[in-house]
């Protein structure tokens, strides 16, 4: 059944302790991306790789040609995302030296062209018959792609839906990154655990206090900074950014907009006539220097604030004040955290947003519970332990 962790429950550390008791599991975790590549799925699977490897024998089979190490993981190169043939390598390596487990970092995009790759079920599948006392899991950061917002996605979802469903139907636990995706399928496979298994941040966190990391950037301190970080990908209200810059800035108030990213030229273009820094993207440490800086992260999402969302983890985890949105995919924990640990308005208020933003803006006692509420909830609810711990508790 449905499996949602709640972190703070007390037993929390007497569950790690737990696991840490019993023999180590062997997982073999199949990802195509790693460090160095710019990919938030791979930089997800290189973190709690190297969490997992305090508690289990741990080794990563990708496709990424030359990845950094991980500490304690034993990473190969195995296959090639350009050539979907090529996932059966896999379960060659897999067969070769079985584990206990298999845990396929899922989305789509990242095995195939356009979101298709007929052979990665049918190579489960087989490694399944090959391999009976190997058990697969599942990690879904996309399923497939939404209906009714383009035609090419319509198109797409022909092949992606029925994929996912034989991925599906073939894991022995399947995990959602956000609790929409998972609640469906709990009902779809009732006798199969399926597991609403937040991220946490891509940035481990530097120590650098505040006016150090402003004067790395020439911000003097009383200068108002709107943090924004990510792509430029048409889930994030970049409009709604611009609207609630342009606010504050009405309002007399010294500020920049500090945008963290590979989209420097596309965010010029759209906020070019606000005080802008606009650079990236950064290694991981200069992400982490550069929201010590901030005093407001925006982060309105089409679909709201979600439990897959990396950029806002990394604002929680810094204590950055954040203002978001709520939407289709907001999670419970998010939804009952919002006016405590962060302000969001509801997807279809914009001058809500614009509000909270202004409300943030001009009240720094605010900004600082929000900051201080945020951090708390991040530590007690989606850190890498909290991740492993639910994770190793349904393997």
């Amino acid at each position: 059944g449905f499996f949602q962790p709640r972190i703070s429950d007390p037993w929390l550390r007497l569950r790690s302790r737990l696991i840490s008791t019993v023999p180590q599991l062997k997982i073999h975790i199949i990802a195509a991306a790693l460090p160095p590549r710019l990919d938030g799925i791979g930089d997800y699977t290189a973190l709690l790789a190297a969490e997992l490897a305090r508690s289990a024998d741990v080794q990563v089979l990708t496709a990424q040609t030359g990845p950094d190490p991980i500490p304690g993981v034993r990473v190969e190169t195995v296959f090639d995302a350009a050539d979907p043939r090529s996932v059966w390598n896999i379960a060659r390596a897999v067969a070769a030296d079985p584990p206990d487990w298999v845990l396929l970092q899922y989305n789509p995009f990242s095995y195939g062209k356009w979101g298709f790759n007929p052979h990665l079920p049918r190579m489960l599948a087989s490694l399944k018959r090959r391999c009976p006392g190997v058990r697969i899991a599942v990690m879904a950061h996309e399923t497939f792609v939404p209906l009714g917002v383009s035609w090419q996605f319509q198109v797409m979802s022909l092949w992606q839906r029925p994929q996912f469903a034989a991925l599906s139907r073939l894991a022995d636990v399947l995990f959602f990154s956000i609790e929409a995706w998972a609640k469906p399928y709990a009902k779809k496979f009732p006798g199969k655990p399926v597991v609403h298994l937040p991220v946490g941040s891509n940035i481990p966190r530097v120590a650098i206090p505040r006016a150090e990391a402003r004067a790395r950037l020439g911000l003097p301190d009383t200068t108002l900074v709107l943090g924004v970080f990510g792509a430029m990908h048409p889930s994030r209200l970049m409009d709604w950014v611009r609207d609630a810059a342009e606010a504050v800035c009405a309002t007399g108030q010294e500020m920049v907009v500090l945008y963290i990213g590979p989209d420097r030229e596309a965010v010029h273009r759209l906020l070019g006539s606000l005080p802008l820094i606009a650079d990236g993207p950064f290694p991981a440490e200069e992400v982490s220097r550069r929201f010590a800086a901030m005093d407001i992260h925006l982060a309105p999402f089409i679909d709201g604030l979600s439990t897959r969302r990396g950029s806002l983890m990394t604002g929680l985890q810094h204590g950055v004040a954040t203002v978001g949105t709520l939407g289709k995919n907001t999670d419970t924990i998010l939804r009952e955290a919002s006016g405590k640990s962060f302000l969001a308005s509801d997807i279809a208020d914009r001058e809500q947003f614009i509000a909270n933003t202004l409300e943030l803006a001009t009240n720094a006692a605010l900004r600082e519970k929000f900051g201080c509420n945020g951090m708390h909830l991040y530590e007690g609810e989606f850190g890498w332990e909290s991740a492993k711990v639910n994770l190793l508790s349904k393997l």
